[in-house]
Formats: C-alpha cells, sequence, structure tokens
C-alpha cells in the first residue's frame, strides 16, 4: 500500500496540465509538485550537506523536468536552500536572475519573454522552466530578507567585448569607454586585442580605490566575466586535446561552485552532469564538476537522480530532419526497480541502487554521454524513477528564424 501511494505522489494529475498558460495554472501545478514530493524527500537530505544536485534524465522530457522543478521548489521552501545554480552561461541568465531580485511586481507575460531570449539556445526553453520562474519570482517578493538567488556556471560562449563596454565600462568609466569603442570600431578585424584592452582596463580601475569601492559589485562581476573568458580561450588553445580542454573547464567551475557554495546550494544539470560518476567523451574517461564536488565536499554534496520506468515517446532532435517523435526505451534494471517503489535512497536501499546505472537522454538523437560508475562511490544518494515521458512543452524564440524546435 506504502508503495502505491508513493507511485501516486510521484505522478499525480497535474502531470497532465498544460504549463503553457500564464498566470495561476502553472503556479498551481507546481504548487501541487512540491506537496507531492515533500513527504518523499522530508528528514531525507542531511542538515551538513551544502550542495544539492538534482539531475534530469531528459532535458526534453516533461515529467522529469516537472518533478526537478519540485524537488528544487521543496528545497528552496522548506529546507532553506537560496542559491539555484544551472549548467548554463551566467552572463546569460542574467536578465533572468535581475529580474528575479530586483523588486519589480510579478509579470508572467515579462518572465516568459525573459526565458526565451536568455534560454534561446537551452533546453530550459521551456514552460516548465517558465513555471520555476514564476514561483521563484513570487517566492523572492514574499521573502524580500532571504531571496534566492539564480546563476550560471558552464563557460561555453565567450562574454563580447560589446557586453563589457556597455555593462561595465560605460556605465564606470565613460571617458574609457569612448576611447576603446573608437579603437575597436577601427580595427574590426582584430579580435585578439579587445580581451587585453579589457584585462588592462580593469587592472587600471581597480587601483582607483575610490571608484572601485563606487562600483564594487559592478566590477567585480566583471573581473567574473573576464576570468569566465580566460577560461574559453585557454580551452580553446588546447582544443587539439579536447580532453584537456574539458579538463580546464571542470576546475574552473568547481572554482566557482565552492565559492558560491558560502549558501546552501541546487546544482540542476543532467544526470550524467550531477552523477558521482564519470562519463565517456569520444571514448575517454571524463571526471565532471560533480565528481570533483564529490572529492572536494564529501558528505556535503548530496545527488538525486530521475529516471524513467516504461517505454516512452517524446520529442528529440535528429540531426537531419529536425524534431522528431523518438520512442525510447527504459533500461530493464530501472524497470524492475520501478516494480519495487518509485523512490530510492542510498542510506536505506544501498543494496537496490549501489550498482545502479544512471543515463540521460540527450537532446540530439544519436549523441550519447555513457555514464561509468565507480564501484567504490554510489552514483547517487537518491533516485526518483517517473512511470513514462511525454514531450517538454518549449517556447518559442522572440526571433524563430533558425530555431531547432518551432
Amino acid at each position: 500500500m506504502k508503495q502505491i501511494i508513493l507511485a501516486l505522489l510521484l505522478f499525480p494529475p497535474f502531470l497532465n496540465t498544460s504549463a503553457q498558460s500564464a498566470g495561476k495554472a502553472p503556479e498551481m501545478s507546481l504548487t501541487a509538485a512540491i506537496r507531492s514530493v515533500a513527504p518523499i524527500l522530508n528528514k531525507k537530505i542531511p542538515a551538513q550537506v551544502k550542495v544539492v544536485g538534482i539531475g534530469n534524465v531528459a532535458p526534453l522530457a516533461k515529467e522529469s523536468t516537472d518533478l526537478n522543478m519540485a524537488i528544487a521548489c521543496f528545497l528552496i521552501s522548506q529546507q532553506k536552500f537560496r542559491q539555484v545554480v544551472l549548467f548554463e552561461n551566467d552572463w546569460i541568465l542574467r536578465p533572468v536572475s535581475e529580474y528575479l531580485s530586483d523588486k519589480r511586481a510579478f509579470d508572467s507575460t515579462t518572465i516568459d519573454s525573459l526565458v526565451k531570449i536568455s534560454m534561446a539556445n537551452s533546453t530550459s526553453r521551456t514552460a516548465s522552466f517558465s513555471s520555476f520562474i514564476i514561483w521563484l519570482k513570487k517566492y523572492n517578493l514574499a521573502h524580500p530578507d532571504a531571496p534566492v538567488e539564480l546563476s550560471g556556471i558552464a563557460p561555453d560562449n565567450i562574454v563580447q567585448p560589446t557586453y563589457f563596454l556597455a555593462t561595465y565600462i560605460f556605465p564606470t568609466d565613460r571617458a574609457n569607454g569612448l576611447r576603446l569603442s573608437k579603437k575597436w570600431g577601427n580595427n574590426i578585424h582584430d579580435i585578439e586585442s579587445p580581451f587585453k584592452d579589457i584585462a588592462d582596463w580593469y587592472q587600471q580601475i581597480k587601483k582607483n580605490t575610490t571608484l572601485f569601492n563606487k562600483y564594487k559589485k559592478l566590477l567585480l562581476r566583471c573581473a567574473e566575466d573576464i576570468d569566465h573568458n580566460d577560461v574559453i580561450r585557454q580551452g580553446i588553445l588546447v582544443e587539439a586535446t579536447p580532453m584537456l580542454a574539458y579538463n580546464l573547464k571542470a576546475q574552473a567551475m568547481l572554482k566557482w561552485m565552492l565559492k558560491k557554495s558560502d549558501k546552501r546550494t541546487i546544482f540542476y544539470a543532467n544526470n550524467e552532469e550531477i552523477a558521482k560518476s564519470g562519463y565517456l567523451i569520444n571514448g575517454s574517461l571524463f571526471k565532471p564538476l560533480s565528481l570533483l564536488l564529490h572529492e572536494q565536499l564529501k558528505d556535503k554534496y548530496y545527488t538525486c537522480l530521475t529516471d524513467f520506468a516504461d517505454a516512452s515517446a517524446f520529442t528529440l532532435i535528429d540531426p537531419n530532419a529536425g524534431p522528431t517523435l523518438a520512442t525510447i526505451l527504459p533500461s530493464a534494471q530501472t524497470t524492475d526497480l520501478f516494480r519495487k517503489k518509485p523512490t530510492f535512497f542510498m542510506r536505506e536501499d544501498s543494496t537496490n541502487i549501489k550498482h545502479y546505472q544512471p543515463r540521460t537522454i540527450l537532446p540530439m538523437i544519436g549523441m550519447e554521454r555513457k555514464i561509468v560508475p565507480d564501484n567504490n562511490i554510489p552514483p547517487t544518494d537518491a533516485l526518483l524513477i517517473v512511470k513514462s515521458l511525454s514531450s517538454v512543452s518549449i517556447l518559442k524564440r522572440i526571433n524563430d528564424i533558425g530555431d531547432w524546435v518551432k
């Protein structure tokens, strides 16, 4: 009977509700989801945990994404987690994070637009994620003394010199802004000098104590963006040896994550980026951020992975044909586990999940990152299995030209 109740909690009717409608509908379904996961996760996450990793088995599937968003909301509202870190570029997320942190009134249309713009090339450009941002904005307005921060950690896309000009240099040092703007305009084919100019400018303004202190918060963020670019540019220099580039990025992300984890932090990504396991890239075993976090934080890093039990049809991207409805089979191991119950915790179910094989159904058909568990380290602290998956609702871009999902 207990197993049946747990299954009902994990797969309530609200999961079939359309998440595209604005206003109260998405918030109501997410509120129902929080009520569903609360009794499952209550008292399961130890008090000493600083970072909880939440892994999605299929970023283009609705049920696993909704479940992950509900887990995040539970951790925020009932476990006092105050930071959400996504596997995205931090600077691209800023329009969303700044809206969440300011005192502007809630507006669902604004949130949808911000998600469409900021997440234009992300698998999080979904109605499910937009519903989460709606919930988060309302939560922050109701808790002005303990707001939740949203940020990114992946060094994937270069912060362009024009962004530095508009965001940091002109607002703090107009004279140098005009000088650099003119210099770069006269040398449009010189793509290296602007990055050196930005670094030199930052070192110069850093020595001006009065000016630096006046704009300290803004300029410290500028330093973070310079660091972000340095990591990407170092990776480009060693791109002939891809694993070295991956390792450089992983070490940088570890440094940034440890800096962020002065507050209790939620780290949301695909299963392969959350599991306490390595994964294969072009046949080579890579040690991702999650495994580095485990090595650094030990039992202060806690993981929740998701999986599915039945054959499921949902939209993936065919490299040749575009969006395609694909039928994906679960692993026999996960189906067998689900027959016992839908949730497992390492502390009490070690015999069932210590040899669990996590997976991620990546958006692109044919793309795979095989997760390789370490026999000495359980891949996850918690496993939540949904019965089946269906297509997540993708938000259309503001500009649909070249869109990969219409």
